[in-house]
């Protein structure tokens, strides 16, 4: 059972101006500077009525776990781990062990076959590069564990041939 915890308007707009300080500086960092009053999408909850939720169920899926088979998430294609949160899988801080082999877009089609949205935490400026091309939504999310806000890419389950037309249309591109 999900546990969540309404915060009121002040406490929201305390924790969401403080993280928007620190994304603003992250960017910088990254060389890819926000107008500190640029204020960054979230889609996630209305700041008006915010509903947290703060201890999901999850799961790790672990390389070559029975999950992990089932999705094609080996150790012959990836290092790292994968969550599973309801309906939703983290896709954090993996390495592909063979690059530009299209083992992350079948991992990627895996996962949304099953009905389960993607979701792409803080990447690396390649993943967020590879979210962007994929029609990845650039959304902002609070993780309770940090007592932050912070950067996710998401793209919900779609049909599976207007993925294969992307992902022929992403190779096409690719020199």
């Amino acid at each position: 059972m999900h546990k969540w915890v309404k915060l009121n308007q002040k406490d929201l707009a305390e924790k969401f101006k403080a993280s928007h300080a620190k994304q603003v500086k992250q960017a910088e960092l990254r060389g890819e500077p926000l107008k500190s009053n640029d204020e960054p999408p979230i889609n996630e909850f209305d700041r008006s009525n915010c509903l947290v939720q703060t201890d999901k169920p999850n799961e790790m899926i672990e390389l070559d776990s029975e999950l992990g088979k089932w999705l094609g998430f080996t150790s012959d294609k990836f290092s790292g781990y994968l969550w599973k949160v309801g309906d939703e899988i983290y896709i954090s801080f993996i390495v592909s062990e063979k690059p530009n082999q299209g083992n992350l877009n079948k991992l990627f089609e895996s996962i949304w076959s099953h009905g389960w949205t993607v979701k792409i935490p803080t990447p690396f400026l390649r993943m967020e590069s590879i979210c962007r091309r994929k029609g990845f939504e650039h959304t902002v999310e609070f993780d309770p564990h940090s007592g932050d806000y912070i950067n996710v890419w998401v793209k919900k389950p779609y049909d599976m041939e207007a993925n294969r037309q992307q992902s022929d249309a992403d190779c096409a591109n690719t020199p």
